[in-house]
């Protein structure tokens, strides 16, 4: 542990057939489920920002910020699919 890190025990079953409340009694955390929260989570690590420096780390931010804009405001064909003949 050259930096202090202890990693976590092994979980030795699938974590996707668990249940939330499973997951949550083996402190197995989600990851981000889409490109909103994993620039948020991206947003908040300082280590990123030291890696990149405060502006290629605040252009690449505001970049995927954008990019999830202009993808959220997009109707794809499966939502097409699914939705235009249901309702």
């Amino acid at each position: 542990m050259a930096q202090g890190l202890t990693p976590p025990a092994p979980v030795n079953e699938n974590i996707y057939c668990l249940s939330d409340s499973q997951r949550n009694q083996q402190n197995i955390r989600r990851l981000p489920q889409n490109m909103y929260d994993a620039t948020k989570e991206f947003a908040k690590d300082p280590l990123m920002a030291e890696v990149l420096g405060e502006n290629a780390f605040a252009k690449y931010v505001a970049g995927k910020e954008a990019e999830w804009a202009d993808y959220s405001q997009r109707v794809t064909q499966w939502e097409v699919d699914q939705y235009l003949t249901k309702y």
